[in-house]
């Protein structure tokens, strides 16, 4: 039984600011980040029958992935994200009270009109909604003191009743860590030329001997003989790990062409030394440059390579259609991540179930994460996916960023006290995640509201400009 879609109106919102360095210098595609800027949302919210409740959200602010024309300066690339937000929040707080999927529809014209006038990329026009409409199902789940997956069994959000047949009877307890490994990232102790003595692995070696993950998500170069070479030195520490391992690969739109792909498929799969870890391939994500992904005269190369392995979209999972065009070209599936949208991945979860239901070619929903770090992001993506049953995720941010340690005193107390299976101390007694058996335990945050209803610590964050 449902209830009925709650309606929704947001009443103002502030932005925040807070940065987190990284502890080891992050590769993808041309890009090297030495530090994150995360965006926090405080929304004020009038839920029907509640009355005016707070809401939060927070994403990593990451102009050079969802923006990257590389003529653009970065200041520009970022200061279209918070326009992005800015306009969402415009947009929505003019809308009258609305269930979620309502408020996301009716603004949807006016939202994409201001991007296009403003010359912004359809990804980025679709950062500033993420965040405000992932601040309201906070407050939505917050008001209602309901978690988020029986908002969504219960049609709290307006998807329609049937949207319940698509989730698992209740959210996975054990997410997955799919560990990921970047162009540069060490592999094994020759590879460190600066020792980190921070309490945490540094090596793919000293990953898989702390962690006892058993997936991984590799960063390829877009050419056929550098990915191969790449992928043969992460396989040789795999294969001698000895481990039941899976891999996924991310082109980052570095693969020029589809001859270019189809390469590096063939030369991959027939080098010996990749034997074990082409069969353990599951997917390739988002080869292809983002605004050639979705040509129709890509049908029949797709379809070709698909034979070899699945292909899935990332960057080009720009609009609300994409992943209905990228199945019919011969994609197998797209990325779940917040900062493109909740209901993004929410339509995604609906498309997929149904398309598996008639299709002999299996879609998949990959979990992946955009360097999601405690407390807020992370959170609220591994909410969705265990409440989706994702039950591999890319996690990147927890290695990268040293644990928790860009969080306030009272936020890194809070998580050590309330969320002990997922948290643990590190020397210092600077949270980090507790990764064990390869996996994460989402139990407790699935059972408090969207991700485990805590209180930004927002005097420990500067408003943003």
């Amino acid at each position: 039984m449902t209830d009925a879609p709650v309606r929704l109106r947001l009443l103002a919102l502030d932005r925040f600011l807070r940065r987190a360095p990284l502890r080891i210098p992050f590769h993808f595609g041309n890009t090297v980040l030495t530090e994150l800027e995360l965006l926090s949302l405080r929304a004020r919210v009038e839920v029907e029958g509640c009355g005016v409740t707070l809401g939060a959200s927070e994403s990593v602010l990451a102009p050079l992935w969802f923006d990257k024309d590389g003529a653009k300066p970065l200041s520009e690339r970022r200061a279209a994200l918070l326009t992005s937000v800015q306009r969402a929040a415009d947009t929505t707080r003019a809308l009258d009270a609305a269930p979620l999927l309502d408020l996301h529809l009716a603004g949807a014209d006016a939202i994409a009109t201001g991007a296009r006038a403003a010359g912004a990329h359809p990804l980025v026009a679709s950062f500033g909604p993420a965040l405000v409409e992932l601040a309201l199902v906070d407050a939505l789940c917050r008001a209602r003191k309901t978690t988020f997956h029986d908002a969504l069994r219960e049609d709290l959000l307006g998807l329609g009743a049937q949207f319940a047949a698509h989730l698992p009877p209740r959210p996975l307890d054990r997410i997955a860590v799919r560990h990921t490994v970047g162009m540069g990232d060490p592999l094994t102790d020759a590879d460190v030329t600066e020792r980190l003595d921070d309490g945490l692995p540094q090596t793919l070696e000293e990953v898989v001997r702390a962690t006892g993950g058993r997936y991984f998500k590799l960063k390829v170069p877009g050419d056929a003989e550098g990915a191969v070479a790449r992928m043969a030195h992460v396989a040789e520490v795999l294969d001698a790990a000895a481990i039941d391992y899976r891999l996924t690969l991310d082109g980052n739109e570095q693969f020029p062409d589809t001859e270019t792909l189809a390469s590096f498929l063939a030369l991959a799969s027939g080098t010996p030394a990749l034997r074990e870890a082409w069969a353990r391939t599951l997917w390739i994500e988002q080869p292809l440059e983002r605004d050639t992904s979705l040509d129709p005269a890509l049908a029949e190369p797709l379809a070709a390579i698909a034979r070899s392995k699945p292909i899935v979209i990332d960057e080009a999972d720009a609009t609300d259609d994409a992943l209905e065009r990228a199945l019919a070209l011969g994609y197998t599936g797209s990325s779940a991540k917040t900062c493109k949208g909740i209901l993004r991945v929410l339509h995604a979860q609906r498309v997929i179930g149904e398309w598996n239901a008639t299709n002999t070619r299996p879609a998949v929903l990959a979990g992946e994460d955009l360097t999601c770090v405690p407390l807020l992001g992370l959170h609220q993506d591994a909410c969705v996916a265990a409440s989706l049953g994702i039950t591999h995720v890319e996690r990147n941010g927890h290695h990268f960023v040293r644990g928790a340690a860009h969080l306030s005193a009272p936020e890194r107390t809070w998580a050590l006290e309330a969320l002990p299976a997922l948290y643990r101390p590190l020397v210092d007694g600077v949270p980090a995640l507790r990764i064990e058996d390869g996996s994460i335990d989402t139990s407790q945050l699935c059972k408090h509201a969207f991700g485990a209803a805590f209180t930004p610590d927002w005097d420990a964050r500067e408003e943003a400009p």
